[in-house]
C-alpha cells in the first residue's frame, strides 16, 4: 500500500477523502456544465425578445405624433394645458433629481479617492467611483463597503487602515450632510 507504516485508520480516512474529493469535484463540474448549457438554450429566446422589443421601440418611436395627437383628443381642452404644466414640471425635477446625484456621486468619488490615495489603497480611483456609483442605489451607502473593511483591517492587525477607513467614511459623512 501506499501509506505502509501508517495505521489501517488513518490510511483509510485518506483514501475515502480523496474518493469523495473526487466526487465532489465531479459533480460540481456537472453543475456548472449544467448551468452553462441552460444559459446557452436561452440565449436564442433572448435573441427574439430583444429583437421583438428594438422593432416595436422603432415602431412606436415612428407613429409617435400620431399617438400623441390621438392621446391629446382624448382630454379634454381644459386638461391639456395642465397635462403640458405637468409634464414641464416632472422633466423640471427629474432633471434637478439628476443633477443633485451626479454632483453627490462625484463629490463622494473625490473624497474616497483622496481618501484612498492617502491610506495607500491598490486601485483607489476605480474603488472610489465604483463606491460612489453603488452610493446612489437606495439602502446601499458607502458605510455598506466601509464599514465592513475597516473593521476587517481592524481585526486582521491593519489597525491603521481600519481607523483611516472609518475616518474617510466619518469624514463623507460630514461633508454630505453638509451639502
Amino acid at each position: 500500500s501506499a501509506f505502509s507504516g501508517v495505521s489501517e485508520e488513518l490510511s483509510s480516512a485518506v483514501l475515502n477523502y480523496f474518493d469523495n474529493l473526487g466526487v465532489t469535484v465531479l459533480n460540481t463540474v456537472v453543475d456548472l456544465l449544467g448551468g452553462l448549457s441552460g444559459i446557452v438554450m436561452s440565449i436564442p429566446s433572448m435573441i427574439v425578445s430583444l429583437f421583438v422589443a428594438v422593432v416595436s421601440s422603432v415602431f412606436i418611436s415612428m407613429d409617435l405624433p400620431h399617438l400623441k395627437g390621438v392621446f391629446l383628443s382624448l382630454l379634454p381642452a381644459r386638461h391639456i394645458v395642465n397635462f403640458f404644466e405637468m409634464k414641464g414640471f416632472v422633466i423640471e425635477k427629474t432633471l434637478k433629481i439628476l443633477r443633485a446625484y451626479i454632483i453627490i456621486m462625484a463629490i463622494t468619488s473625490v473624497e474616497l479617492f483622496i481618501g484612498f490615495s492617502f491610506l495607500h489603497i491598490e486601485y483607489g480611483l476605480l474603488f472610489s467611483v465604483m463606491i460612489a456609483l453603488l452610493d446612489a442605489l437606495p439602502v446601499i451607502g458607502t458605510g455598506t463597503f466601509l464599514i465592513p473593511w475597516g473593521l476587517f483591517e481592524i481585526l486582521v492587525g491593519n489597525t491603521s487602515l481600519g481607523i483611516g477607513l472609518l475616518v474617510l467614511l466619518g469624514v463623507i459623512s460630514v461633508v454630505r450632510e453638509m451639502i
